[in-house]
């Protein structure tokens, strides 16, 4: 008797991958679409089992399903078998469970958005939460990080330079953001362009920065210069250049918080994919790897536009997949229009203009995350 795993395909690959590695079967038999031909290979890929055969049906025509699926019952009639039912269209569901559940050695098997293994047959459950890896999760959906940054690599002189800026933005200087955010594109794409070294950005009023990336034998170095309050500061750290553009040393801040929170167990920071031309966007600022999940968090002083909500929904949707958490975090008080774009995206948000200091807003943070954490997205 030969353990065969058979599991129908659907649009997202993660139930489909997860439930192999736990029972690592002898045989996986993929049935797919036309449609989802691509998401059974890539499962294919990624699985060390030899003996795989990908199947395509039919997604609605009764009498094609039921001819396969009485197929491979007669097939695998004195095989050990497990179905995962988890993807794939209903129609499916309905031939394979009708007709497998009056095979003796037959078990039909369903893994939610938390990792919990259900076994219907038996009417069990089974927390494989241990199995999810977030790096394996996002190449399953064709993605790569080609680039982040771990919070180890940072300093307490990275701290010390982050708790700089939040000081001298309370000096309320009109060419702050125009020089640490600046709209001209040819400086932005200094600014990211980690192969220059330094550069420098002048406004018409006097203000300028300045800075040098850090080398293998010196910290990062940021100057600025605020004409309207005639003032002059200098940063530097390890990483001074990226905490001071780009609200940069808010994305620091946001990923001390969210290490705290117990079910982190891996934190990335400025995550850069490979571009694609079907998604508007290839950063996400945070992403946190739990035990059973990936957790990605935008992070934004202010939204000016809720198409930047709409953005991010993609962005989670098309890297994490369907079973992702989503985190709107800004550090001004959130408009009643970007709370309702939010809350129609299933997108979580906080502000911590909503509390009277730090330690306030990180409590809060924990407990909508923790309260939020086991809950099932709408597919």
């Amino acid at each position: 008797m030969s353990k065969v795993h058979i599991t129908l395909v659907g649009g997202q690959p993660a139930p489909v991958y997860y439930v192999i590695k736990k029972l690592s079967p002898a045989k996986v038999v993929y049935i797919c679409s036309e449609q989802t031909e691509n998401v059974a290979n890539a499962v294919c890929r990624h699985i060390d089992i030899t003996d795989q055969l990908i199947i395509k049906l039919n997604p609605t025509d009764a009498g094609s399903i039921q001819k396969k699926v009485n197929e491979l019952a007669s097939t695998y009639q004195a095989d050990e078998v497990t179905i995962n039912i988890s993807s794939g269209p209903k129609p499916w569901t309905y031939f394979f469970v009708t007709t497998f559940e009056k095979h003796q050695n037959a078990t039909i098997l369903y893994i939610d958005q938390n990792n919990m293994l259900w076994d219907y047959t038996r009417q069990t459950v089974t927390d494989i939460s241990g199995t999810f890896n977030l790096l394996t999760t996002l190449s399953l959906h064709g993605n790569t990080l080609t680039q982040f940054h771990k919070l180890a690599e940072y300093d307490e002189y990275d701290y010390d330079v982050c708790r700089k800026i939040q000081k001298i933005r309370q000096f309320r200087s009109k060419d702050f953001t125009q020089l640490l955010s600046p709209a001209d594109k040819e400086v932005q794409r200094e600014i990211r362009d980690k192969s220059i070294p330094d550069g420098r950005y002048r406004l018409n009023s006097g203000s300028y920065v300045e800075w040098f990336r850090a080398t293998s034998t010196s910290d990062g170095f940021a100057r600025i210069y605020l004409a309207d309050i005639r003032q002059e500061f200098e940063l530097e750290s390890p990483h001074a250049v990226e905490l001071a553009f780009n609200s940069g040393w808010f994305e620091y801040k946001i990923a001390r918080m969210l290490s705290r929170w117990n079910k982190q167990q891996n934190l990335f920071i400025n995550c850069i994919f490979p571009y694609n031309a079907n998604i508007d966007k290839n950063e996400v600022d945070i992403i946190v790897e739990t035990g059973s999940k990936a957790l990605f968090v935008e992070c934004k002083t202010d939204i000016f536009r809720t198409t930047d909500i709409d953005k991010f929904k993609s962005v989670v949707k098309h890297y994490g997949g369907m079973g992702s958490m989503a985190l709107f975090i800004t550090e001004s008080k959130m408009k009643s229009y970007a709370i309702e774009k939010c809350a129609e995206q299933n997108i979580l948000h906080l502000s911590l203009k909503n509390f009277k200091n730090d330690s306030e807003a990180e409590n809060a943070l924990r407990r909508l995350l923790d309260s939020n954490y086991r809950t099932i997205n709408a597919i």
